[in-house]
């Protein structure tokens, strides 16, 4: 009688393949809907919807509604939501990794063992090595013999690496929806260079990634630097000898959480005055307005800022970088509704800078409000001031109402 590899104690020998082969779907009723039930939760499933909806727009160009030039405040609030998303979606998708390999050991597992049991009863001891089954037989055995407990293994891994794949692909759109809002992000910030000065190396700073490699953050102009002691500048200044070292820096901010230059003292005018007399007072009505509408805590600060005979200037500073998120996340906001509101196209290039000068005087009120009491650390000007033409353009602000068409 010729060998059978079914598992039957009287097969046929026609019957060999057809059994080996069998898939049985009136038996495999096995109840897989209990696993892929819990496949995806109703939280998961809206969650990924959601992403899914947000790439489909970025592939179409639609985010935000096609504009490709955003205010800075939506942005900064899709890039912060991205953050929170991509945290989610990287934990599920460890979460659905580790149930795959969990998956695939406990089958292993259980095909070992059931091997074992299969082994044990078609290969007797009495019978001859000839007449033993091989491996690939046996194997084919317990599929056949537990075709219901292997087909609702085989689902339960099918089903994690299914959830795996798809939440890596979801994590690589998601960076390129990333790539994306960073890309809007720096073109509307490049877009207001002429009138944020500054302030736009600091915007992109913060939104790549720089004030998270780095405990303090800050900034100095090509033109002044923090020094070790108040000096005027002259041909034969050594930057090595007067400008803080890395040591310097870290005593001082070691003891200090903030750093900022010495006041500037205007001393028979406020700040609100000087402004208004130098540029134009409107700019600072208007961040009045925004502030009101957007923070309107630091309404009291403002106020009193404005009243204010000294300030911090040049928006020159360096602390920490969780100190420096709060200000920024402050900070942006009012100045992107103000670039919504103040027509810069009629303006000068140089009275078109006034979101970097309204903004020395925001941080001024920030610190009031958030009653931070910084260090003040001496400066230099990188190059000769005419001191005769600064006071005089100053006086004929105050005195005669010719505004500022220059820096000094």
């Amino acid at each position: 009688m010729g060998r059978t590899i079914i598992y039957d104690k009287k097969p046929t020998e026609e019957k060999k393949q057809d059994v080996l082969f069998e898939r049985a779907d009136d038996d495999l009723d096995f109840e897989i809907a209990s696993d892929t039930a819990d496949a995806m939760s109703v939280a998961e499933t809206a969650f990924i919807e959601f992403v899914s909806k947000q790439v489909t727009k970025m592939d179409q160009k639609l985010l935000f509604d096609g504009n490709s030039s955003p205010p800075l405040q939506l942005i900064d609030k899709a890039l912060m939501q991205h953050e929170h998303v991509m945290l989610a979606l990287t934990a599920l998708y460890e979460q659905s990794r580790w149930k795959l390999n969990a998956a695939k050991e406990a089958y292993k597992e259980w095909e070992a063992v059931k091997y074992l049991e299969v082994r044990m009863e078609v290969n007797k001891k009495e019978d001859t090595v000839a007449k033993w089954y091989k491996k690939e037989e046996i194997d084919r055995m317990v599929i056949v013999k537990y075709r219901k407990d292997n087909a609702r293994m085989m689902a339960q891994i099918a089903l994690a690496d299914s959830k795996c794949s798809l939440f890596r692909r979801l994590i690589d759109s998601w960076n390129q929806y990333a790539f994306q809002l960073g890309q809007l992000s720096r073109n509307a910030i490049a877009e207001k260079n002429s009138s944020f000065c500054e302030l736009t190396g600091l915007y992109w700073a913060w939104q790549n990634g720089i004030f998270k490699n780095n405990q303090y953050v800050g900034l100095v102009h090509y033109r002044r630097y923090f020094t070790k002691r108040s000096q005027r500048y002259s041909d034969y200044t050594s930057m090595d000898e007067v400008v803080l070292s890395r040591g310097d820096l870290d005593n001082l901010l070691s003891q200090n959480d903030v750093l900022v230059p010495k006041k500037r003292r205007y001393y028979i005018e406020t700040l609100y005055s000087h402004y208004a007399h130098t540029l134009d007072g409107s700019h600072l009505d208007v961040a009045r307005d925004v502030i009101k509408q957007l923070s309107p805590e630091y309404l009291t600060a403002f106020n009193k800022v404005m009243k204010q005979r000294s300030g911090y200037m040049f928006n020159m500073f360096i602390m920490k970088k969780d100190l420096a998120n709060q200000y920024f996340s402050w900070l942006f906001p009012i100045l992107d509704k103000m670039y919504e509101q103040i027509d810069v196209s009629q303006l000068t290039p140089f009275e078109a800078r006034l979101f970097g000068r309204v903004s020395e005087l925001l941080f001024n009120v920030w610190l009031k409000h958030k009653n931070i009491k910084p260090k003040e650390i001496p400066f230099m000007y990188m190059e000769k001031v005419d001191l005769f033409e600064k006071v005089k353009s100053f006086l004929m602000a105050k005195f005669f109402g010719k505004k500022y068409e220059q820096s000094f």
